[in-house]
């Protein structure tokens, strides 16, 4: 699919069709990274990931896991 690029202020942008934005999950304001490949704009989102606060972490209820037995010490491990 043909995209236009366009003069926004100094610089210049790419709109994006909106079938690309669905698939990418995209919103407006993401952040992308952008290179060139053997002569090739690459646009890659950059991947968001949530920011937790230790305190929320720890409050979350967790069942340990089942300990695994893996026999008997052997050597200097005791």
């Amino acid at each position: 699919m043909k995209s236009q690029i366009s003069q926004w202020g100094n610089s210049l942008g790419l709109r994006i069709p909106k079938h690309i934005v669905d698939g990418l999950a995209l919103s407006a304001n993401d952040e992308v990274e952008c290179r060139i490949e053997q002569g090739q704009l690459m646009v890659k989102p950059i991947l968001k990931f949530p920011k937790y606060k230790l305190s929320e972490l720890l409050s979350q209820d967790f069942e340990p896991e089942v300990e695994i037995d893996w026999g008997k010490s052997e050597g200097k491990e005791q």
